[in-house]
Order: structure tokens, then sequence, then C-alpha cells
């Protein structure tokens, strides 16, 4: 549940902290007060774009933290699916904004996007306003609430829906290959010509860097040579100076000569000359077996530029490298295969399509008398429900539409239809219900689904609207019966519904330094009855209407221990 707000530099608020509880919580204060400010500031918390004229740049960065408990750990596998850890049953949700507007969402202090931030709200809080009543004129959202009415509900469509893309995925197949069959023949010689492209290309692992390293040394050859044949005239082949080799042979000559005087000193010299000798000798074969190398055919740079362009060729066709183009060839030879095979592989996917959809329309009936039964009990809830929110003999009903084709929800769809007065006739909501009526349908559904949802807040932002009287007193009682399954959070304008709060919240427009700012305070009993006679009364509060007030709390104080007295 909702534990902590925090607001900071959000529109008329400057610092507003509030603890709340468990329970049914309202918040009241005069129009402009700023109640829908403090609504505007929980939805940025929640991921919802930034209106401009909420932040206030001027006096600097703004931001909102939402703190909720989460002490049965529901949330904690989804956390972790997107890489955010849960701290001691703790989520904190917090939107900050800089000065030029920039924002950033965090999740227990971990940066994320503003999709991930609804993505987690929606576990965690469902927020109902005036316009969200529309949502009900909507038949496609009708569905949608019928499968939260029953768990079983929701297991059947995961497997129906699983089965369902399943055989979509093989009925796609099949049409291309339907497609592909009208144009057999073209396609069987585009796909052989490329095959054969592929097969006399032959390309090797390697022979293109191979190739490249043959191609530098043929565009240098004439200078390696060059080179070479200087460095052998070097060595041996000096024909106006002596060469190393001439060289060192006098050399070893000399020391030859004197070896006998000095065989100590002089041995291991001469041993040492000889081994460079045979060293120079070496180098020179080497030299003398590289230039030969060097005399190249001078086909073959051409012959090697040719094969280069070949294998860029394959390789930007079929792949960027010889394992690409080979595994474009597998995939090839598998297509050519299925189209020369053709009918065998309608045959077989034609199976496979028949088979699949016997299995999904097991399905499809085992979900639609599941939503069938559904319907049912919830159209006797909603009109029970109904009938004690001062509708004249009303009647609900969640009309089970069957459709003749696969969908990805089913093969049905649902119309809430309803009579509001006697003698009436059911009709689809949209063509009868008013905004006072459709307030109260929203709030039978509710108070039905209360029970089954799991979602832990929910809040209502003014959804009264067009509702007095006895029938504002049966809204309140309703909101408090759903307060005993949820916390619940109501913005109200009616003493009746805010009378029946456990927890109160003021909301107030004050003038300080020359400047107007929106204040939030939890109220006392005695400031909760004071507020029920501004509520009832207007600005003339007196005694009687004060008295009125209390005896208002304290009947909803008795209807609410009578109702904990049943649960129990």
């Amino acid at each position: 549940m909702l534990v902590h707000l925090r607001m900071q530099n959000i529109a008329l608020i400057d610092d507003v902290s509030l603890d709340f509880e468990d329970g049914f919580m309202v918040l009241t204060g005069e129009t402009g007060a700023g109640k829908s400010i403090l609504l505007d500031g929980i939805n940025l918390a929640l991921g919802t774009r930034a209106q401009r004229e909420l932040l206030r740049p001027e006096s600097g960065p703004s931001q909102v933290d939402l703190l909720f408990s989460d002490e049965n750990g529901r949330l904690s596998e989804i956390l972790s699916s997107l890489g955010i850890k849960e701290e001691d049953g703790e989520i904190l949700m917090t939107r900050s904004f800089s000065e030029t507007g920039r924002s950033v969402c965090r999740v227990n202090g971990q940066i994320v996007t503003a999709s991930t931030m609804k993505e987690i709200a929606r576990y965690l809080i469902d927020i109902h306003g005036q316009h969200e009543h529309q949502s009900l004129l909507d038949p496609a959202s009708h569905l949608a609430i019928l499968d939260r009415y029953d768990e079983r509900i929701q297991q059947a469509k995961g497997e129906y829906h699983d089965l369902y893309l399943s055989y979509q995925a093989v009925a796609k197949e099949l049409k291309g290959y339907l497609e592909e069959e009208q144009d057999k023949e073209r396609l069987l010689s585009l796909m052989q010509y490329e095959r054969e492209e592929i097969e006399q290309a032959h390309l090797r692992n390697g022979e293109e860097d191979e190739l490249k390293a043959l191609r530098r040394k043929l565009y240098n050859s004439e200078r390696m040579q060059s080179a070479v044949q200087e460095a052998l005239s070097s060595l041996y082949e000096g024909e106006n100076e002596p060469s190393a080799s001439d060289l060192l042979g006098r050399a070893l000559h000399a020391l030859h000569g004197i070896e006998d005087a000095d065989p100590d000193t002089l041995k291991p010299l001469t041993d040492s000359l000889e081994e460079a000798s045979a060293v120079l000798e070496d180098i020179g074969y080497q030299l003398r077996t590289y230039a030969d190398d060097l005399d190249m055919d001078p086909q073959l740079l051409e012959q090697t530029e040719e094969r280069l362009n070949l294998i860029r060729k394959i390789q930007s066709k079929y792949g960027q490298t010889p394992e690409k183009v080979n595994a474009y060839y597998e995939d090839l030879l598998e297509r050519i295969d299925k189209l020369e095979h053709i009918q065998r592989t309608k045959e077989e996917l034609e199976n496979k399509k028949n088979n699949i959809e016997k299995k999904l329309s097991e399905k499809a009936s085992v979900l639609r008398k599941l939503r069938k039964e559904a319907a049912d009990t919830l159209s006797r809830e909603v009109t029970a429900l109904l009938g004690t929110l001062q509708f004249n003999d009303p009647l609900f009903a969640a009309q089970i539409l069957e459709e003749d084709t696969f969908r990805s929800y089913g093969t049905e769809s649902v119309e809430f239809r309803i009579r509001t007065n006697v003698g009436d006739k059911v009709k689809p909501l949209h063509m009868i219900a008013s905004g006072g009526e459709m307030s109260r349908i929203m709030l039978a559904i509710k108070t039905v689904l209360a029970r089954k949802d799991e979602i832990p807040t929910l809040i209502f932002d003014e959804i009264d609207s067009g509702i007095s009287g006895r029938t504002a007193q049966s809204v309140a009682q309703k909101m408090a019966q759903i307060a005993s399954y949820h916390q619940v959070l109501c913005v109200t304008h009616l003493p009746q519904i805010a009378a029946m709060a456990d927890h109160h919240y003021g909301i107030e427009k004050v003038v300080e330094d020359g400047h107007t700012r929106t204040k939030v305070l939890r109220l006392d009993r005695e400031q909760m009855i004071d507020e029920l006679a501004r509520l009832t009364g207007g600005a003339a509060i007196t005694e009687t209407v004060r008295k009125s007030a209390r005896e208002l709390k304290d009947q909803a104080d008795g209807w609410k221990h009578s109702l904990r007295e049943v649960k129990a």
C-alpha cells in the first residue's frame, strides 16, 4: 500500500509530506485549493507525462516521492525481472525534474524509463477519475473487466493465447507457401542461381586475408627484388669493392696464420668468425631462393584481384563472412527442397494448422464457458449492488457476444448492458447512462471486483459527481466496503463520503509572503467535524450545522463498526 508521499515545487505546493495508513482516506477542500495538484503529483511519480504548468523552474528542481510497502513480497519477482531489487519490503518511486524540465525516474534508487515506472505502478495503484467512467462506454474495456473477475479465466486465457500465437505462425507460414506456389518456377530459378553462384565461388576461411597479403607482395615485387639484389651484392657479389664475404674470408685467413702463436685467445675468435661465415652463407642461400620466388608471373596480380573481387561480391550478397555465406547456403538448400516439394510442405503445414486449430477450438470453448459463468455471476452481483445505489429496479447484464473467428483474446466479446428504471429495456451503457449513473455503475463494479483485485491502493478522484442525498450515502458505504480489502483514497466534495473516512486530509490555499501556496493537513476528529460542517453548511458554520456534522460523523462510525462486526 501507499505509505508516504512527498512533493516539492509542484504547482502551488512548496514542500508537502504525508503519511498514509490502511483503510478509507479522504481529501477535501475548497474548489481550487489544490486537490487536483496532489493527484497530478502522484501521477507524475507513476510515470505520466509532465504538464509544464506543474513545474516551477524559478523555485528550483521539482520532485515527487511515493513510498509503497510490499509486505508479502508480491512484487519482488516482478521487480527482479526488471533488474530492480526490493529493499526490506519497500518500493520507493521518485520522479525529479531539473530547472530545464528534464526528468529522471528512479525506483529504489535505480534510474528507469518512464514506461518501466508505469509498468511497476499498475501493480501498486489504480486511479479512477471522472473521465475514466468513459472507459465503461467502450465495449473494448468490458472484456478486460470481466476477465479480472475470475482468476480461472486468466489461466485459461494464457493457455489459449500461447496456442493462438502458434496457430498464427503456422497460418502465416502456410500463406507464404501458397503465395510462393503461384510463382514457383521464378523463385526456384532464382534460388538455384544463388546456390550455383555460392558453390562455384567455393569460399574458404582465411582466404581473403591470404590474398590481400599476396596482393601486397605483388604490388611491391620490383622494389623488393632490387633490395634483395643489393643485399646479395653487398654480401657476396661486389664488383668494384670487396663484399662482406670477401672481407670475412680475409679476416679468417689472417687469423689462421697467427692462431698457433696464441691459441687460447685466437682459437675462439676464429671459431666465431667461421660461425659467422656459415650464417652469412645461409642468409645468402635464403636471399637467392627468395629472389627466385619474386620472379612472379605478371598475370598473378590480375588473378588475385579477380579472386578478391569475387569474394567481396559473394559476401556482400549472402553474408559478410564465409561462415555467414555458408549459413545462407544451408538455409537456401532447405528452401529449395521445400519449394521443389511444395505440395508435401503444404500438406504438412495444413495438417499442423488443423491440429492446432482443433486444440485452439477446445481452449476457446473452455474460455467461453468460464466467461459465461463469470458473466452470469457478475451480472447478478452488480445488479444487487445497483439496487442499493438508488436505482429503481435495475438490471445489469454482461452480454457474451460470440464471434466466428479466432482472436488473440478468444472467440467472443463482452458488452455491458443495463436497465436503470422500471419498464425500461436493457440497452448498452452508452445509450442510457448519465454521468451520475456511470459513477455508481463504476463503483458497483469496483465493489464486486474489490475482493478479487490484487492492486493494493485505489484512488477515486471526485467520482461522486452528479449525486447527492441518499445516493451519496449509498456511495459512501460502498467505498467503505472497498476499503475493507484495499487502501482507498478519495477526493470528494460530499459530506456523506467524507464522514465515512478513517483518515481525513484537508487541503487549503493560503497566502504567505505575497505568494499563494497549497497546504495539506491531517485532521483530528474535531477538525473533521469542522470540515464536514463546511461541506454541509458552506461559509456560515453555525452550532446547528456543527451538531449536524457531528451526528453525521457518529452515524458513519457506527455503520463502519457494524460492517467490521459482520466481516469478523
